[in-house]
Order: structure tokens, then C-alpha cells, then sequence
């Protein structure tokens, strides 16, 4: 009897491992707080090192290369993955070229066959004309159909089903291609996974030039539900829960991460783009942010936030209102469900003793101000896509009198530059000032929209189950 007990134990611990065999092994977020080393939120022993120009945004939670850096995650036999295979992440490409995204290389044996990521076991990679590509063990060639778009932000999900030998892009939220493969995918076991380095792929790939986010490896094959919820839950890279808290032994700063706000590798300041999202569809959206310029340069940075309660007003070319909306805690607005036309935007409300900074400088759309000062109102576009491109940045006049009201009720208290950060205090929907605090911080607990076992999993568990309760039941009546 004592043997057999120590047996089910054992099978109760083979049942646990059971549970977590299956579903998410990798999800890397990349955010700020993490420091240099990169963390792997679902286990220590996968986590990642930067080598190179590679760096963390600063205040986004992205991953940012310039052609010459690399994420590097030791060799590990959870990651040698020839089975069912969901790989996850957002991109945001600085350049269309040939470059590397995510890829298996610097194995052991002949470098001829194993050093490049092109022969192991999965590689995800942009193509020159612009199309996300996959392969494995050289063969399994597949490519989007749609090409992604540079400086934009876009969700990828590829799928490897071994069941059904297919491969399925999905590109924001939407399934893009299919393709089949014959070739069971092998593994040396010994690979790297190595992240924005082409030098481990092949000698004609290029290191990858842009921002990455959001990367979640599984060995199972998500649904289409699933994969929309990712999609949804994140936007631009950034997952709607995440928020960090910068503390200090007196005070403490609450800043909260703008789920629109991104920021160009070149420098650390700060543009906003949402994903576009497939021109197949009859309606569109358009939006961004009204932001304080606290430099008053007429260009948005990392410490520009965004100001509640402007109103900003939709007109046709015709002059017509289509609607109004108020700019939410973040700053932010958006209008849905809008024909292709043309149209223009009215920004108003402002605090009093406020104005609109300068517009139109520089040569980077996703950093100026994008009304006249003297009008509030933008230039006529033509809309024919999602276009979130629309932002605003305002001023103050009078550093003696920084605080407001408008008529939406919503109070402002905006600092100048020397004053600190700005913080956004939702209990009296406020904006108020506190002083600059240390960097070390603290990330919230991350909320996971999709499940990290799959339908296998739970069964097997099951089966296991249910043969040593009855292996025991059996023992208990000899």
C-alpha cells in the first residue's frame, strides 16, 4: 500500500507537468521596468539578453532595433518545438527590406546545416517586398498575402498545425494566407532563439531595423477567437492592463501607459499610430490624441501626456457635423464607422488660459501638431482607411493662472516644463502635478486574455486522472 501511494504521487506530479506542457512557453512584453535583461513572464529559464544597438523603449514597452542588436534566449528544450507551433508579436518596421524578425539558429553540428536559422526548426522573417515570410528546415515557404506597412504598428500571428500540415498567417486579427507542407519540421535541439538578427539566418538576410512587442510563443495552435482577442486586447504593442509605478522614498508618481502611443527608433519621443486594419472593410476609423507640449517645440516627446476633456467635432468636406467626441483620460478620441470621404476635424474646449502649439513641424507627421493655431481645425483629408494619425498639442499661456475648467466639467492643472511629470489622478478626474520621481518601478499584474492550456492538455490531464484514481480504487479493494 505504501509503494502504491508513493506511485500515485508520482502520477499526481506527471498529471502537473501534463498541465503545463501545453499552451504558452514564451511571452516577452518588454516592458520598461524589466531593465536589460528580458524577461520571460511565464518561466525564468527562457529569459533574454540585448546585444548590441538593441534597446527598450523608453516609456512604451517596446523592443527597438537599428540594424546592428539582437535579443538572445539560451538554448532550451522547451523552445525546440516540431509540433503544433503559435508564434504572436506585434511589429513596427522602420524600413521595407529583407530582414529578420524571429528565427532559430547558432545550433551545434555543421554550420553549414545548423548556424542558420533558414534550416531550424521555425523562422519569421520580412521579406524585400514588404510580405512576412516563414519556413522551416528549408522548405514550408510561406508568405502573407498582404505586405506590412512601415512606421505602423501591425499584429502577426503564424500558425503551424502538425496535424493537419498547414501553415495560417493572421495579420490584425485576420486570416491572411494558408499553406500547406509535407516535410516533417526536424530540430537539431540545439538552436538558439535569436530575435532582430539576420547574421544566424542565412548570408543574404539582413538584421531588422524597427520595434518589436509583444512576442508569445505556443506549442499549441490558437483558434481564430483567440487570436482576435489578442489582437484586441493590444493595440499598438501594448497590452491595455500594463501600467508601471515609479516610486521614490517620499513620493510616488503614478504614470500610466498611453495604449496608443509609440515611439520611432531614432530617438525617444513619442508618435501614435493604431494598426490599419483591412481595406476590405466598408467602414473605417480615424482619431489620436490631444497632448500638452510641455517644451512648447510643437512636437510630441515621451514626457508630453495627454489632456481629458477637449471636445473635437467631425465635419464633412461639405461643412456638415458627422458627430463630436471628448478626449478621454489618456487624451485620446476616436470616430468609427465612417464612409470613405472627405472629411476635416475641429478641436475646442480647451481650459482657459490654453492654446494650440505650433503645427506642422518637422518632417515626422506622427510627432506635430496637427491644427492651426489660430482656427483649431485641421486640413481636409481624404479618408479611405483607418487613419489614426490626427493629433493635437496644446500650450499654456499664462504660467501664473495653469489651471482651468471647461464646460465638460473636467479640471486641468498642466505644469511646466521644470515643474515634473504629469500625472493623471483618476479619482477627481484631474490632472495634477507631483514631483519627479527615481526610475526603479513596479509593473502591474499582467491580465492574459487567452488561455495557456489547450483542449489536449485538459483531456490528457483527465485521462490521467481518472487511471490512478482507478488504479488506487483497485488497490483499496485488494
Amino acid at each position: 500500500m505504501k509503494d502504491f501511494r508513493g506511485i500515485i504521487h508520482i502520477g499526481m506530479g506527471l498529471v502537473l507537468i501534463t498541465m503545463f506542457s501545453f499552451g504558452k512557453l514564451a511571452d516577452y512584453r518588454f516592458l520598461e521596468c524589466a531593465g536589460t535583461d528580458i524577461a520571460n513572464s511565464v518561466s525564468s529559464d527562457l529569459n533574454g539578453t540585448l546585444e548590441g544597438d538593441a534597446s527598450l523603449v523608453e516609456g512604451e514597452s517596446a523592443l527597438a532595433f537599428q540594424n546592428h542588436g539582437k535579443m538572445v534566449v539560451e538554448h532550451n528544450r522547451k523552445l525546440d518545438l516540431i509540433g503544433n507551433l503559435s508564434i504572436a508579436f506585434w511589429v513596427n518596421p522602420s524600413e521595407i527590406k529583407r530582414q529578420a524578425l524571429i528565427v532559430r539558429g547558432e545550433g551545434e553540428g555543421n554550420l553549414s546545416d545548423r548556424l542558420y536559422g533558414s534550416n531550424a526548426e521555425y523562422s519569421l522573417v520580412l521579406w524585400e517586398d514588404g510580405r512576412f515570410k516563414y519556413k522551416h528546415n528549408q522548405t514550408a515557404d510561406t508568405y502573407s498575402l498582404a505586405t506590412i506597412p512601415q512606421n505602423e504598428w501591425t499584429h502577426i500571428v503564424l500558425l503551424r498545425n502538425s496535424e493537419t500540415q498547414k501553415i495560417s498567417i493572421y495579420i490584425n486579427g485576420i486570416l491572411d494566407n494558408v499553406n500547406s507542407y509535407t516535410l516533417p519540421v526536424e530540430s537539431s535541439y540545439s538552436e538558439k532563439l535569436l530575435i532582430g538578427t539576420g547574421e544566424s539566418y542565412s548570408s543574404t538576410m539582413n538584421n531588422f531595423n524597427g520595434k518589436i512587442d509583444e512576442i508569445k510563443i505556443y506549442n499549441i495552435v490558437l483558434s481564430e477567437s483567440e487570436i482576435q482577442s489578442l489582437f484586441s486586447d493590444e493595440k499598438d504593442g501594448i497590452h491595455l492592463e500594463s501600467s508601471c509605478v515609479a516610486s521614490s522614498e517620499e513620493n510616488t508618481t503614478t504614470i500610466v501607459d498611453d495604449p496608443t502611443t509609440t515611439l520611432p527608433v531614432v530617438a525617444p519621443v513619442t508618435t501614435t499610430i493604431v494598426p490599419t486594419l483591412s481595406t476590405a472593410e466598408s467602414t473605417f476609423s480615424l482619431g489620436n490624441k490631444v497632448w500638452f507640449d510641455q517644451d512648447e517645440d510643437g512636437l510630441q516627446s515621451s514626457e508630453d501626456r495627454g489632456v481629458e476633456g477637449v471636445t473635437v467635432a467631425l465635419y464633412t468636406k461639405d461643412d456638415q457635423l458627422v458627430g463630436e467626441s471628448v478626449t478621454d483620460e489618456y487624451g485620446l478620441y476616436e470616430f468609427s464607422n465612417l464612409s470613405i470621404g472627405q472629411y476635416y476635424l475641429v478641436f475646442d474646449n480647451l481650459p482657459e488660459n490654453y492654446q494650440f502649439t505650433l503645427d506642422n513641424v518637422g518632417l515626422d507627421d506622427g510627432r506635430d501638431s496637427d491644427v492651426d493655431p489660430r482656427t483649431g481645425r485641421t486640413e481636409s483629408f481624404f479618408l479611405e482607411g483607418n487613419d489614426f494619425s490626427w493629433d493635437v498639442g496644446i500650450i499654456f499661456l499664462d504660467e501664473e493662472n495653469m489651471e482651468g475648467e471647461n464646460e465638460n466639467n473636467i479640471t486641468f492643472s498642466i505644469p511646466p516644463a521644470s515643474v515634473g511629470i504629469l500625472n493623471i489622478a483618476e479619482s477627481n478626474e484631474s490632472m495634477a502635478v507631483s514631483d519627479q520621481a527615481t526610475e526603479e518601478c513596479v509593473c502591474d499584474t499582467y491580465e492574459e486574455s487567452v488561455p495557456s492550456l489547450n483542449k489536449e492538455g485538459v483531456v490528457l490531464m483527465l485521462l490521467l486522472s481518472t487511471l490512478l484514481a482507478g488504479l488506487f480504487l483497485r488497490d483499496e479493494s485488494i
